[in-house]
């Protein structure tokens, strides 16, 4: 087994050590590998790893799915007999005829430990025992247990990263739960990430992609950069993401299709299955008012314009722009950081970049929530037609309508008329 000096480099460094090994591979040299964590997954487990081998024109060479069977020291003995068998069904060969690996994270000394246990250390498992078998351009794809992916799903991947570096996030579709409350619960809350992204696009910051865990992909190197994954419990597809971009860099791609489960879970913290199960008690996801990303627009404008600017002088423009703003600024010790940038950064360039790696994604979010105290948040058939105006868009009320013009923003090689695909 061969493995680059980098991500040596990396194992030594950032491998979370523990009893975990990968069963079911041979040889090294992948292309490409796609981890999967599953926690009690059983049907939906073995539906998703069908659609995934039902790539066009067969499974390609050189690719590798690593299946992540993980609960925590402290999990319920129902979930750890459903994960005990999803986990002898693999050891059983039930795809023996495909590259199909495993680790198992869920018997007696292997399951997580309580502190760090969670999605985020499975995924770093996943990813680090499967390093040393790729490549040193190979990719690493970032798939949910529960998810479809369309049959272009691995050659959309490959043709991407042959022309780009870093990371990416593929395009995405809830599937709409036929039933209400949970319709309307699952359109606001994709709304809400549509938007968001969108907003923080038409604002100017560099940050504008969505975190959505089973969307995400980086070469190798770009993993190695980023100093692996995330271990946090969730939430972790954030954080990685935007280590991502600060470190290599973060690109969309399209011409194919994730479609996230859309059902009731509690297996984390906060996300799609948390929104779907606070529906039934009417608690649907609000959106960020307009102005918020209007005054970060302005913020993050106003700095590139003036880059030559003491930090009193910025936090006058700052102060002209929304008070708010300003005291947010005073509060995260804008005047000492920058002052900072301007002795370590002579040329204009290196400083706004440095700019960013601070004003990252998560401060944006922190500066957001800080101006929801004037602009607050509210439902999404209040905000949707105050963000297409913005944005300048024509003004749409219907929520389903609003989010397949999103849709189609977000999918531009779709036929514009398929309309049944897009509120599948």
């Amino acid at each position: 087994m061969t493995c680059h000096k980098a991500q040596q480099r990396y194992l030594q460094r950032h491998a979370f050590s523990g009893p975990w090994t990968l069963e079911g591979v041979q040889g090294d040299q992948y292309r490409g590998a796609v981890v999967i964590p599953a926690l009690a997954e059983g049907d939906a487990l073995w539906a998703t790893l069908t659609a995934l081998l039902s790539q066009r024109g067969g499974w390609p060479d050189g690719w590798l799915i690593v299946v992540v069977i993980n609960a925590r020291e402290d999990c319920n003995a129902q979930r750890l007999d459903d994960n005990l068998r999803d986990l002898q069904q693999l050891r059983s060969g039930r795809f023996a005829h495909a590259p199909v690996g495993w680790v198992d994270a869920t018997s007696d000394e292997h399951r997580l430990p309580l502190k760090r246990g969670g999605v985020g250390l499975a995924r770093k498992i996943g990813c680090d025992l499967v390093l040393p078998h790729l490549a040193d351009n190979g990719l690493l794809v970032h798939l949910d247990a529960d998810c479809r992916v369309e049959e272009t799903y691995l050659h959309t991947i490959e043709d991407y990263f042959i022309c780009h570096d870093g990371g990416a996030v593929l395009p995405y579709c809830h599937p709409l739960p036929d039933i209400e409350p949970l319709r309307t619960a699952m359109i606001c809350y994709e709304l809400y990430l549509r938007c968001h992204r969108q907003g923080l696009h038409w604002a100017g910051s560099p940050y504008a992609y969505h975190a959505i865990g089973s969307t995400m992909v980086t070469t190798v190197a770009a993993y190695v950069k980023a100093g692996g994954m995330n271990c946090r419990q969730a939430g972790e597809d954030f954080y990685f993401l935007q280590q991502v971009a600060k470190t290599s860099g973060m690109g969309c791609l399209d011409g194919t299709v994730v479609w996230p489960s859309s059902r009731i879970s509690q297996r984390t913290p906060f996300g799609t299955g948390q929104v779907i199960a606070a529906s039934a008690g009417d608690s649907l996801q609000q959106l960020y008012h307009p102005m918020t990303y209007a005054v970060l627009r302005d913020w993050l404008r106003m700095v590139s314009e003036h880059p030559q600017d003491a930090a009193e002088q910025l936090l006058g423009r700052a102060a002209a722009i929304d008070s708010g703003l300003h005291d947010f600024l005073l509060r995260e010790g804008f005047s000492e950081r920058w002052a900072q940038l301007c002795r370590t950064h002579e040329k204009k360039e290196r400083r706004l970049r440095a700019f960013h790696e601070w004003f990252d994604g998560l401060k944006s979010l922190r500066c957001i929530h800080a101006l929801g105290e004037s602009y607050p948040a509210a439902a999404a058939v209040e905000q949707v037609p105050r963000l297409f105006e913005l944005w300048g868009w024509p003004v749409c009320s219907d929520l389903e309508e609003a989010l397949v013009q999103l849709r189609r923003r977000d999918l531009p090689w779709l036929d514009a008329g398929d309309v049944a695909f897009l509120l599948d």
